[in-house]
């Protein structure tokens, strides 16, 4: 702790010496290697503890914010420590700063803050706290594992520098826009005593008018050169200029709100959906185009699958119309999205910031039978062509006439291609799940149709009711019933027959009937052994139960004496 007055102490750190142990209050300073150091005893252990531990701290902020009444920070060598090590403390207060000065030595703005890669500045650095020396200061960028340092001269309120040369910094990344230096001060001797992030950004990085004008730089568009540039008057003179809206100054076209660009589809929405196979005109709404855009030749450019195809198009209104293209890809894939762009003048493409594309798509590869098919989203306007068994596009559907079902009509053929499980008491109540193909659409078009056939040499004698559960209805492809009891069956009829057996069927709006290759029995499942025949009182005894019919039902449960 530290007594600050008469009425004020702190605790400024917690040591533990033995859990469980009072500590003396006889306790002994040494000094060993000129470290100070301090001998606890408890009852019974005696700890040498150290008094300080400055150079744990790697920061001012946490050095000052310890509170250690023994660490300061030496702004000079950037390190905390004792003031005794800490080179020339005496000759200025701002050399070594206590905990109770709580500031630290800090760059608390740079002008300008960023600059043009391509460019050399002179920046300005104010700095709070910066110690009275009769020293020369250097700037240090560091950047890519390389540091550039360059002279800098002392200010009333801090340091000017200027930035290294351009052709001695490193190369911006691939797909980035900046990259960012640490920008410290230093003596010529000394370490780094104060430093900051400092940015440099390339302008000409941004390769479309929305991306550069909405930058976090100030970059500004010149649509007529398409390009993106830090000096419009160097590189845009008597071109139409869009500002960006970082860039100081007064504008009448700021923002991405007025870059020539491609906003919306023909039907208002960011996707324009092709069958593959289909020839299609893409039509797409366009806005800010100058006069000067309009008088240039347009194309349309579609890259599918990295081939890049193109048509000619023309403006009409604030509508481009591309003329007509088949639209196909190789891979297996159902569905494959094509970039799309809009060109003006051989190469510069207007703006698309909605990612407007097409997306090229089968009907086959996303639905593999007709249930599935004509349960597709109906943007894709797929139906199922019963020429070719597959889901098509009507167009592609030869007799699609007669021949195409519509997302209204019922499929045919239902299949049963398992149920389970394959065999239930004669009471019925066991809940049996069917699986197959074009089984229904909605519930309603199953929910009277499904049962047991018992069948006599191929005749249908009745058909056991199975009903079904709504919340458990997958369309198309899965039912799950509950059995009802055989009708008209004696007890004496089920001793006598012990099982009856038939397939199930599964009749869809009483058009059409599926039924399975195997059938389900009814039968009377019958203990024979169970062994052992005792065991304790306390229970945990495993019983091996053994008899006909056991695996009936869709759930089987022991009891003994009417205990589980």
């Amino acid at each position: 702790a530290v007594v600050e007055t008469s009425i004020s102490a702190f605790e400024f750190s917690d040591i533990a010496i033995e859990e469980g142990s009072a500590v003396n209050a006889d306790m002994y300073f040494v000094d060993l290697n000129n470290k100070n150091y301090l001998y606890v005893m408890t009852t019974r252990r005696v700890t040498l503890v150290k008094v300080q531990e400055c150079q744990v701290y790697r920061t001012c902020s946490e050095c000052l914010g310890a509170r250690d009444p023994y660490c300061g920070w030496c702004s000079l060598e950037n390190k905390c420590s004792l003031r005794s090590d800490c080179a020339e403390a005496a000759q200025d207060p701002l050399y070594w700063l206590s905990y109770k000065s709580g500031k630290c030595t800090t760059i608390t703005h740079v002008h300008p803050p960023q600059i043009q890669r391509t460019t050399a500045r002179t920046l300005s650095l104010v700095i709070d706290n910066l110690p009275v020396l009769d020293a020369t200061f250097f700037c240090a960028f560091t950047a890519a594992a390389k540091t550039q340092i360059t002279n800098a001269s002392r200010s009333a309120n801090g340091v000017s520098c200027p930035t290294p040369p351009t052709d001695s910094l490193p190369p911006i990344s691939p797909g980035q826009h900046h990259f960012t230096a640490k920008l410290s001060v230093r003596m010529k001797t000394g370490p780094d005593f104060v430093a900051t992030n400092f940015t440099f950004y390339d302008c000409s990085s941004y390769q479309s008018c929305t991306a550069c004008v909405s930058s976090p730089f100030p970059c500004d568009w010149c649509v007529g050169g398409h390009r993106c540039t830090h000096d419009t008057g160097e590189n845009c003179r008597n071109d139409i200029l869009v500002t960006g809206i970082s860039s100081v100054g007064p504008s009448i076209r700021s923002g991405p709100g007025f870059c020539p660009r491609i906003n919306a589809t023909a039907g208002g929405t960011t996707e324009v959906l092709v069958p593959s196979g289909i020839s299609k005109r893409i039509q797409v709404k366009v806005d800010n185009i100058p006069q000067f855009i309009v008088s240039t030749r347009f194309v349309c450019q579609f890259n599918i699958e990295g081939r890049v195809k193109q048509v000619n198009a023309q403006l009409l209104g604030d509508t481009i119309y591309c003329e007509g293209l088949e639209f196909s890809y190789i891979g297996n894939q159902p569905n494959i999205s094509s970039l799309f762009a809009v060109i003006w003048d051989g190469s510069k493409p207007l703006d698309n910031p909605e990612n407007i594309h097409v997306l090229i798509y089968r009907c086959q590869g996303m639905a593999p039978n007709c249930g599935f098919c004509l349960e597709l989203q109906e943007k894709y306007s797929c139906g199922w062509c019963q020429e070719t068994d597959s889901c098509q596009v009507q167009e592609q559907c030869r007799h699609h006439n007669t021949m195409w079902l519509n997302r209204q009509q019922t499929c045919p053929d239902p299949k049963i291609t398992d149920f389970y499980p394959k065999s239930g008491p004669w009471e019925g109540g066991t809940n049996v799940t069917i699986e197959g193909i074009n089984l229904g659409r909605t519930f309603e078009d199953i929910a009277t149709g499904v049962g047991i056939s018992h069948e006599v040499n191929g005749n249908t004698m009745h058909v056991v009711n199975c009903s079904p559960h709504r919340e458990d209805y997958v369309k198309t492809a899965k039912i799950k019933c509950i059995v009802q009891s055989p009708r008209n069956m004696t007890s004496g009829m089920q001793a006598q027959m012990g099982s009856i057996s038939g397939p199930i069927i599964v009749k869809v709006l009483n058009d059409y009937t599926a039924k399975s290759k195997e059938s389900y029995s009814f039968v009377n499942p019958k203990i024979l052994t169970i062994s052992p025949s005792k065991g304790p009182t306390s229970g945990g005894t495993r019983l091996s139960i053994e008899g006909l019919y056991m695996d009936a039902g869709s759930k089987a449960e022991a009891f003994l004496g009417g205990l589980p």
